[in-house]
């Protein structure tokens, strides 16, 4: 789980770095958050998440 969040944090960081112009940061989360890209990978996160997590309840 923690490798999800450092991994989320560095599309974060360089997704801001890439988006300089967007000074706002209530803006920026909103866009980042809607990001097809960063989108992805945390839908990607919680099926292997919950999917092990479901998988250990059931077992």
């Amino acid at each position: 789980v923690m490798t999800c969040f450092q991994e989320a944090a560095s599309i974060a960081e360089v997704w801001s770095e890439q988006h300089a112009e967007v000074t706002d940061t209530d803006e920026k989360l909103k866009q980042l958050i809607h990001d097809p890209l960063f989108t992805a990978h945390f839908v990607n996160w919680a099926e292997i998440i919950l999917g092990d997590y479901a998988q250990k309840k059931s077992a």
